[in-house]
């Protein structure tokens, strides 16, 4: 009689190889993603639109904080200094949204040099790429 974990082992998998046996499927994962920064000088202010992706199997919604690393300025609500930080929300189907930031006072070569956006503390998903640069 054959004991312990190699034991058990060879046995399970005997038992999955028998015609009949059940399948088990595997459960899939929600992942997000944040995609490298494009830069554009418009309106007198230099924007950086950063892509963040999720692939959210169904009946799942995620979140994920993001930060980014430059103060930015909100010029469409009178001019306020906008929240460098805040989080996203995915739910059932969603696969994209953006974040759009405007700069003040910086080229689109500084932007492009300096810019750095963080995803973390991502619920109910995993983050596959965190860090995006402009491009």
């Amino acid at each position: 009689m054959f004991r312990g974990p190699l034991a058990l082992g060879l046995l399970c998998a005997f038992v999955l190889a028998l015609p009949g046996a059940p399948v088990v499927a595997a459960n899939p994962q929600a992942t997000v993603a944040i995609h490298n920064c494009h830069v554009q000088r418009s309106q007198g202010f230099t924007w950086f639109f950063c892509g963040v992706t999720s692939e959210v199997p169904t009946n799942t919604t995620i979140s994920v904080s993001y930060r980014v690393n430059l103060v930015t300025f909100k010029p469409n609500v009178g001019g306020t200094w906008d929240r460098r930080s805040g989080t996203l929300h995915f739910g059932r189907g969603q696969s994209l949204q953006n974040l759009k930031f405007a700069v003040r006072n910086l080229s689109a070569a500084q932007v492009k040099k300096r810019l750095r956006v963080v995803l973390s503390e991502a619920r109910g998903a995993t983050v596959s790429d965190a860090t995006a640069v402009a491009s």
